[in-house]
């Protein structure tokens, strides 16, 4: 299913006046009857992990040209929210195989896990650093989410955020000096951005809705994420100095987690109901 759609993207956050006109194309990737969530590109922007609701919950890899899907994890347990390594070899993903949620990692190639956290409360969330050498991620061991670090073979575990509230949904800057995330430590979920070491905490939306998951695009220039609304969700991008905010998308749909492919130039990925239950979609900018 295609769309091509002429929207109005550009709404400033506190005036409303400005705005620029785009071409897009939306279009479904999955299309079975189980939802379909968390998409994370390879490093070569041919294949996409995400988590499929068949079974508890298994991770599956689809290739982009053939559509061609493969299972990449099985069982009882509900693994989610998977993310590439920057070499393309591995998977980290969340699991509640051993009760709580942990993260892992797994080799696409020979199926091999570890397990990288193994604390009582709920890891979630893991995200490579460009590098390889580290991984962000949100816990809950404090009692509250907030952000930690570890390097990538589960050592040296670290809290970059200590906040009473929720700081939720990390994701790196391209060149790694950096973390956006969100965080209701304003009230609302808003976008924030910290350097890599947990300083420097900087609001970028202020809207009164809330506005988290954000994905920074590949050229550093632009930070998508989702913004909730009462009847659903859309996907906006923003500047890295909280400038410029664009809507993407526009609907009574729940269209969430946008991921911007690292090779093909805005090209994004995200789940959504628009077919009825969630499923993939892509977004290109024209």
């Amino acid at each position: 299913m295609r769309f091509k759609i002429a929207a109005m993207l550009g709404l400033a956050l506190l005036a409303l006046s400005a705005c620029t006109k785009y071409e897009y194309d939306l279009e479904q990737f999955s299309h079975t009857t189980f939802d379909e969530t968390m998409p994370s590109w390879s490093p070569d922007g041919t294949l996409l992990a995400y988590t499929t609701s068949e079974g508890e919950g298994d991770i599956v890899i689809a290739e982009l040209k053939t559509l061609r899907v493969t299972k990449l994890t099985s069982g009882d347990a509900k693994d989610l929210a998977p993310c590439w390594s920057p070499d393309g070899r591995k998977i980290a993903f969340a699991s509640d195989r051993n009760g709580n949620f942990d993260i892992w990692v797994i080799d696409v190639v020979t199926r091999r896990m570890k397990r990288l956290t193994s604390d009582i409360a709920d890891e979630t969330l893991p995200r490579w650093s460009p590098d390889g050498s580290k991984i962000v991620y949100q816990s809950r061991r404090g009692g509250n989410w907030d952000i930690w670090v570890m390097d990538a073979d589960g050592s040296n575990q670290r809290r970059l955020t200590d906040y009473a509230g929720a700081d939720i949904d990390p994701c790196w800057s391209p060149d790694g000096t950096k973390v956006a995330f969100a965080s209701d430590r304003n009230g609302n979920l808003d976008i924030w951005v910290m350097n890599a070491d947990g300083t420097n905490l900087t609001q970028l939306t202020s809207m009164p809705q809330d506005e988290c998951q954000p994905s920074w695009s590949p050229d550093g220039r632009r930070i998508a994420y989702t913004m909730l609304h009462p009847k659903g969700s859309s996907i906006w991008s923003i500047k890295p100095d909280g400038t410029d905010p664009l809507k993407l998308t526009a609907g009574l749909w729940h269209d969430e987690r946008p991921v911007w492919n690292p090779v093909r130039k805005n090209f994004l990925a995200f789940q959504s109901d628009r077919s009825g239950n969630l499923d993939i979609w892509t977004l290109a900018i024209r």
